[in-house]
């Protein structure tokens, strides 16, 4: 009897790291597929950027030619060179940002994956589940944290918060490109993004937590990572009441 119940359980185990190992497979297949839809979409995305820039360069030109007054520069002229100069050196726009932030995701998925095949010591299943659960209670404390702090600062709401389903943040572009700024929820739950044009100051509603931030300038991701808590607690920027700001500086 003890041999059959040993033998049933090493069938079990053998039927549930098969079970597992196809799952994983998958995964991979899934993440791999997606990479090379992304990918795709990249050079599609490049390729009409750069058609719209050539065209647009173009039109310049001819009137470029309008406005020369031999080897000698108008005013207008001097003018139309620097939108020249501008076209030609923008590498990326919201799209390509925005994808490029998603296709970051998916290969970072795909290294953490082969990465968890490396560990063979460790009982991948197990791990997976007691890390899903100690992320789960977490995430729980800190809502409940966060509900409780915007309970104790409830008179200090600001109107019209509620009504977009978050609370009011302030984003502010001093720069003289558009900027587009990367939001990724600490706990996984959410990212997003929020394009900002030259010298313009945004507001949007986001769901209380705690977020990293990036920017990206013409698909170049810049160096300084920020951080925003919405808990609630109100904050001034320039005057104005809001729940958070987030800014990138002239220079």
């Amino acid at each position: 009897m003890k041999q059959l119940i040993v033998f049933l359980l090493l069938v079990f185990i053998a039927s549930h790291s098969m079970a597992q190992s196809a799952y994983e497979k998958e995964k991979m297949n899934l993440i791999e597929s997606e990479i090379a839809r992304l990918e795709k979409k990249q050079m599609k995305l490049k390729k009409e950027l750069n058609r719209e820039k050539e065209d647009q360069i173009s039109k310049l030109k001819r009137d470029l030619k309008k406005h020369e007054k031999g080897t000698v520069y108008t005013e207008e002229a001097s003018k139309i060179q620097a939108k020249i100069d501008s076209i030609t050196n923008i590498e990326s726009n919201f799209q390509l940002d925005v994808l490029g932030f998603d296709l970051e995701y998916y290969k970072n998925a795909r290294r953490d994956l082969i990465e968890s095949w490396t560990k063979q010591d460790v009982p991948r299943e197990l791990s997976y589940y007691r890390k899903l659960r100690r992320s789960r209670a977490n995430e729980i404390r800190r809502e409940e944290l966060v509900l409780e702090k915007i309970e104790n600062n409830i008179n200090q709401r600001i109107e019209g918060g509620a009504v977009e389903g978050g609370y009011k943040v302030i984003f502010d572009n001093k720069y003289s490109q558009n900027v587009t700024f990367i939001l990724r929820a600490l706990d996984g739950s959410q990212r997003f993004a929020i394009s900002i044009a030259p010298r313009t100051k945004e507001r949007h509603y986001i769901l209380p937590g705690s977020y990293q931030v990036e920017g990206i300038i013409s698909g170049r991701r810049l160096r300084d990572v920020s951080y925003l808590n919405i808990d609630g607690e109100q904050h001034y920027y320039e005057t104005e009441p809001c729940f958070g700001f987030v800014l990138k500086e002239a220079y």
